[in-house]
């Protein structure tokens, strides 16, 4: 029988879900733990430090046991894969992450003066399989497009992200990649939505009202932030706001992140996939059998 999780490839947007308790020490504190013990006479304070540093050091997490969290989500993927169930996650902020990517890598392009292309090529190497945003000069490129100016400003490098980069880079064989966070206009039919549903909730006021000017024109400011692009795409969209200086010009809309893939990265995501192979592989079997059973059974 071909089993489905045999050889199971991973999105490299999961490879973050099932890489965690990993390392129970950086490197900078083994450096600072060779060189407290490199001291003739530590002090007390130091002598606690050692032991601290010591008992991280020697604090066995291995890569080779499934912490239950890393179960739980692998639980889901059986679910979805085998039984094609799976939770609706579509929404607002996914639909524009999704939308947007080729807006991120524009201004993304204008800020370094050279042009991002979009990839369209999946790769696979039989570990992971994804595509990549973007894959130039020995680098790979992954554009996230923010809801609003607030999730912009609050943007980091993720765990999460960064080994989604990480797998990303596996699969293109290089050592670097950029997480790139842009600030860019909101789909037209979110746009067009998040304007209808206000004006339902106002009481569905007339076009005068001043309230509903004020609000609306607030929720074109939060969704609008390159005016000239939006009017090139959308000539007859007709604004609300009866000021219109919202626009921010690109350079304060793109923040970068750089990942760098090392050969323990990859080792460590060839490990524990095969671990989570080896579970959902299990789970699957499991079932198989269950089914064998009851075959026999009225359906």
């Amino acid at each position: 029988m071909k089993y489905i999780f045999k050889n199971f490839e991973f999105r490299p947007s999961s490879i973050g879900h099932i890489m965690t308790s990993l390392e129970s020490i950086t490197d900078k504190q083994l450096e600072t733990l060779d060189y407290l013990l490199s001291r003739p006479k530590p002090t007390e304070n130091q002598q606690k430090q050692i032991k601290e540093l010591e008992a991280k050091r020697d604090f066995v997490e291995t890569i080779d046991t499934l912490p239950k969290g890393i179960k739980t989500y692998l639980n889901g993927i059986f679910r979805s894969v085998y039984w094609g169930r799976s939770r609706m996650l579509s929404n607002k902020y996914l639909d524009k992450g999704n939308m947007c990517e080729q807006d991120v890598l524009e201004i993304a392009s204008l800020v370094d003066n050279e042009f991002y292309v979009k990839n369209d090529e999946k790769l696979s190497n039989g570990y992971v399989a994804g595509t990549p945003d973007n894959r130039q000069d020995g680098k790979i490129r992954d554009a996230k497009a923010n809801w609003d100016m607030d999730s912009f400003d609050s943007a980091e490098l993720t765990s999460l992200y960064e080994w989604q980069i990480k797998a990303y880079c596996w699969l293109d064989g290089v050592t670097e990649g950029e997480l790139i966070y842009g600030l860019v206009n909101n789909p037209i039919h979110q746009i067009i939505a998040s304007k209808q549903s206000l004006w339902y909730s106002l009481g569905q006021p007339e076009d005068d009202d001043d309230n509903w000017i004020r609000q609306v024109s607030q929720l074109e400011r939060n969704m609008i932030f390159d005016l000239y692009k939006f009017r090139d795409e959308h000539p007859n969209y007709e604004l609300e706001s009866p000021l219109l200086d919202f626009h921010i010009p690109y350079y304060f809309r793109v923040k970068k992140f750089d990942v760098k893939l090392e050969e323990k990265d990859i080792e460590n995501m060839k490990r524990r996939i095969i671990l989570c192979r080896e579970y959902l592989l299990n789970k699957e079997i499991e079932a198989e059998n269950k089914k064998k059973l009851h075959k026999n059974e009225t359906k």
